[in-house]
């Protein structure tokens, strides 16, 4: 009885252990103990990085949407600046107390279905990747975003998606437009002159195989 026991964790260096205890009738008693700590050489020191071994690892390898990336991780000394780049587009990150590091890098300017490297460099360690845009096929769709229009210089606006390159031809009695599209999102301005008041007709979009119909009016101002 009246043994008692505790452990302490102790840090590298010189500790000193406070201990404190009361009786019944409320008296305190104080005892210290001072207590030197040598690490052994190979501990860890806590203002020393570790030196962990560079590795590079690609998530991907290729990339169907729209704006192409990838995502690269792995390992390399704490505090060392990872830099993962190419010629369509370069990323940086640093290496985390443990040593890790990842980090995602788009490649905005990559042309489709054309592979290119990705290097990865930290320090003197470099590894190489290879990478290429493989973009969905896009659905062509056509929409009318107004059906009818009562302005003075009328004019049917279709907009939808496309395959870039793709030939969009609209067509009227009233007025015509074509257009080559630049990306996967297109839309077309057709003006048109002389379409008879408040009668509907027919305005046709065409491209590469595909053709639908729309039906416009035309009102003089005021008689909508």
């Amino acid at each position: 009885a009246g043994n008692w026991s505790i452990k302490l964790i102790l840090s590298p260096g010189g500790n000193t252990a406070t201990f404190y205890a009361y009786d019944t009738a409320g008296n305190k008693a104080i005892a210290s103990v001072k207590v030197t700590y040598e690490a052994p050489d190979d501990d860890p020191k806590d203002d020393e990085p570790s030196d962990v071994a560079f590795t590079a690892h690609q998530k991907y390898g290729s990339c169907s949407d729209s704006y192409p990336y990838d995502v690269f991780h792995g390992t390399a000394t704490p505090g060392t600046v990872v830099w993962i780049g190419s010629e369509y587009g370069s990323a940086e990150t640093v290496a985390d107390a443990k040593g890790f590091w990842e980090k995602k890098v788009k490649f905005y300017e990559a042309s489709p279905d054309v592979p290119f490297v990705v290097v990865v460099e930290a320090g003197d360690d470099r590894a190489e990747f290879d990478f290429v845009w493989d973009p969905a096929p896009v659905e062509f769709t056509v929409d009318l975003w107004n059906e009818a229009s009562d302005s003075p210089e009328p004019y049917a606006k279709f907009y939808g998606t496309a395959e870039p390159g793709t030939v969009i031809v609209a067509t009227s009695d009233y007025g015509s437009a074509d257009m080559v599209t630049e990306g996967s999102d297109w839309h077309l301005k057709v003006w048109l002159t002389g379409a008879p008041d408040g009668e509907p007709f027919p305005i046709t979009v065409t491209a590469d195989g595909f053709s639908d119909t729309f039906y416009f009016v035309v009102y003089v101002a005021g008689d909508k």
